[in-house]
């Protein structure tokens, strides 16, 4: 299997919605870009979901995003 589809296997198999420590490490950045980046809009298009102090983001969306970053 190549790197491709490895990669979109792993999407594929995403949970519904994903904890900002699973966001931070498919991006391969740390929690605190992860925050400055939702801050200045870098993740346009990602559903985030915040309830409290939790935060959620929606896996689908997050998939879109990653398939048009690295496509």
């Amino acid at each position: 299997m190549d790197n491709k589809n490895s990669y979109r296997s792993q999407l594929d198999s995403l949970p519904e919605h994903l904890t900002p420590e699973a966001v931070s490490q498919k991006l391969h950045i740390s929690q605190a870009t992860l925050k400055k980046w939702i801050k200045n809009g870098e993740l346009r298009g990602v559903k985030i979901l915040k309830i409290g102090a939790v935060t959620r983001f929606e896996s689908s969306s997050f998939k879109e995003f990653m398939e048009k970053r690295y496509s």
